[in-house]
């Protein structure tokens, strides 16, 4: 059906939600250079925080980003009559808040095991970590999204719910 045809419009309400981001990572460059590894260690557990909370309280209360309020497409529980919560809205997101917080251990734990490692070191490698675990859930996620009539991926189906296009 035509109104689960949302990929394009998903891809670029990602973008967006990005962009409104920018502003956040350019303070982490600041903490970088600030050159303390405990600050550095909390600034990347409140960023991951502030991205989940955003998705989460976002989708859970309006059923949509401000990405995907733009692009007129919606959130919905998987029988499409309602919101999906807050609950859903966070199993949505809980494997990227699952990277972020297993790539903040890494790094931790690395400091702690090479304390001569500097703040570029453990930041490359927390982005390294964080660059391929996403690419290899993006490609699942493509992969049962275009699989799926519903084009559900992965997330959706862990919450129980369906992207909708509002203009269809």
């Amino acid at each position: 059906m035509e109104k689960y045809r949302t990929f394009w419009k998903r891809l670029l309400s990602a973008i967006i939600d990005s962009i409104i981001f920018i502003p956040f990572s350019y303070f982490g460059i600041k903490i970088e250079q600030i050159n303390n590894k405990t600050i550095l260690f909390c600034w990347l557990f409140l960023y991951a925080c502030l991205i989940i909370f955003y998705s989460v309280y976002l989708n859970g209360r309006y059923g949509q980003t401000l990405g995907k309020k733009v692009m007129n497409i919606i959130v919905l529980d998987v029988s499409e009559s309602k919101m999906i919560g807050f609950k859903h809205a966070f199993y949505r997101d809980a494997t990227p808040f699952i990277f972020y917080l297993i790539g903040i251990f890494f790094v931790i734990s690395t400091s702690i095991n090479n304390p001569t490692y500097n703040i570029d070191q453990l930041n490359t490698q927390y982005d390294d970590f964080i660059f391929y675990a996403t690419l290899v859930w993006v490609i699942i996620e493509l992969l049962t999204m275009l699989t799926n009539p519903k084009r559900r991926a992965v997330h959706d189906i862990l919450a129980q719910s369906v992207v909708v296009d509002l203009s269809r």
